[in-house]
């Protein structure tokens, strides 16, 4: 019966443990995200100055 008890609570902090790991990603993506978006629009401010400036 412990086997199994400490078993289960080796499973629930492997769970646990995932679904940090899952919510750390979801926020480091959030933030590519918004970086990308961010680059993008600098990107295209850049080749809008240069164009004007050609």
């Amino acid at each position: 019966m412990k086997e199994q008890q400490a078993a289960i609570e080796g499973i629930a902090l492997a769970i646990e443990d995932t679904s940090k790991t899952v919510q750390q990603n979801a926020e480091n993506t959030k933030i590519l995200q918004e970086s990308a978006e961010t680059l993008s629009k600098i990107s295209g401010r850049l080749e809008s100055e240069v164009e004007a400036n050609a």
